[in-house]
């Protein structure tokens, strides 16, 4: 089985991105709630379908947060109003494909595609506080945990950061790509668009992240669902 990502720049990749929505947060998590956000900016997201028919079985959104107070006031973010930003959320993922590690491929190839392309300094996104400092998106790909604790369909939560432009997430998405590709089952192949996914060797990759790595899954695939 071949599973594809790509960019969500289309009006059908856009309703495509909302149909796993809806069968995860509406039909699944019965979350009486708008799941397509109309308020921001978007430079889009990213989808992932499984071919040869193509179908989409998940899905994350990237939104441009740069300079909103409301948000900071919020979250307490700490970024400037002048700091390029972006939120990942809405990360939703069929029931019948989680488990294999889906939202850090998408988180992978988001940056790739709508992060570095657009210059954006910074990424951030909600995750569950009791296991942020579990998460691979704090351990693998060197996210970092806010103080400020906030309510979310997924109970008290925080803000989890990513300097986009330092050393560190650079390295960290290499080791990510690595783990992912010594981790995935022998009947899986996850293409990109214009090239197969990278397989790395771990071995050969410096480590310059200053946590020890834990690559231990933390449930439900590391959902992003606010």
């Amino acid at each position: 089985m071949k599973i594809a990502f790509e960019p969500v720049e289309s009006i059908e990749q856009s309703v495509d991105a909302a149909g796993v929505r809806r069968a995860v947060f509406g039909t699944e998590w019965a979350l009486d709630r708008t799941l397509d956000p109309e308020t921001h900016s978007s430079p889009g997201g990213v989808i992932a379908r499984v071919l040869p028919s193509g179908d989409p079985i998940a899905t994350v959104s990237v939104l441009d947060t740069t300079g909103e107070p409301a948000l900071g006031r919020t979250y307490g973010l700490s970024f400037s109003r002048t700091d390029r930003v972006v939120r990942y959320t809405h990360m939703a993922v069929l029931d019948a494909y989680r488990g294999l590690n889906l939202p850090l491929y998408m988180l992978l190839e988001a940056r790739r595609l709508c992060v570095v392309p657009r210059d954006f300094e910074y990424t951030w996104l909600l995750f569950p506080r009791h296991r942020a400092a579990a998460s691979l998106y704090h351990t693998l790909l060197s996210f970092t945990a806010g103080p400020e604790i906030v309510e979310s369909e997924q109970g008290p939560s925080c803000v989890l950061s990513r300097d986009e432009k330092s050393h560190e997430a650079e390295w960290a998405d290499a080791q990510a790509a690595s783990f992912l590709a010594r981790t995935l089952p022998g009947d899986i192949e996850f293409v990109r668009v214009g090239a197969a996914f990278p397989h790395e060797d771990a071995d050969d990759l410096p480590c310059t992240c200053q946590r020890e790595p834990s690559f231990a899954l933390v449930g439900d695939d590391e959902w992003v669902a606010q």
